[in-house]
């Protein structure tokens, strides 16, 4: 899950003659890797201050427009998905995840969270399904009694077939009427294709 960045050499490239030995040719080698590791908040805020102007004489107030791509919803799917992984992948709190938000500076109410997280689990309501109807298919079954069924054993599912669950109810939720028409396309195993065409469909139409 970490960000990679590509760092490469400046004067020398694949192919080249060997400047040590100057009898090879230098092929490509599985880099070496330096991590380097932050502190950020768990959900992150940008406060965009939009510039007014008041007329003095007749009150009009004139307001700059919001910059382009910042969308209409103030919490968006990354921050939808970041919430219920935590809650429901992690096990921590809506309370607990408020007192973390508010001493890093970025009031989160747990009620606000609720706000957040239930609408987005009745609208993933047709992969849950789905996930049923494949676990059907299955040798073994797993159960228990928790009550959090839909995001809870999406993220599980994910979690047991090594796939990212942010990314993937990231995608979910960015995509939410494809997920309504082909849920059986959004699957944790199989969503990433369902971008990859997407993604084609897009580059046709530009």
């Amino acid at each position: 899950g970490a960000k990679k960045v590509k760092v490469a050499l400046e004067s020398l490239k694949a192919g080249d003659r060997c400047p040590e030995c100057e009898r090879g040719k230098l092929y490509v080698h599985p880099p070496s890797v330096l991590v380097r590791v932050t502190g950020i908040a768990p959900l992150a805020a940008i406060a965009y201050e939009l510039e007014r102007l008041r007329c003095n004489a007749c009150g009009e107030v004139f307001t700059v427009k919001a910059p382009e791509g910042i969308g209409e919803a103030k919490y968006d799917e990354s921050a939808t998905a970041m919430i219920a992984l935590l809650k429901y992948g992690c096990g921590m709190p809506f309370n607990r995840l408020e007192l973390l938000e508010q001493e890093l500076g970025i009031p989160l109410p747990a009620s606000t969270q609720w706000e957040v997280v239930a609408p987005a689990a009745a609208k993933l309501e047709p992969v849950f399904t789905e996930l049923i109807r494949a676990a059907a298919q299955g040798d073994v079954l797993h159960n228990d009694d928790t009550r959090a069924k839909v995001l809870m054993s999406f993220i599980h599912t994910c979690e047991l077939n090594d796939i990212n669950p942010f990314d993937s109810l990231v995608a979910m939720l960015r995509h939410l009427a494809d997920v309504e028409e082909s849920p059986e396309d959004w699957l944790p195993w199989n969503y990433h294709l369902a971008l990859a065409e997407l993604d084609a469909i897009a580059a046709t139409h530009d």
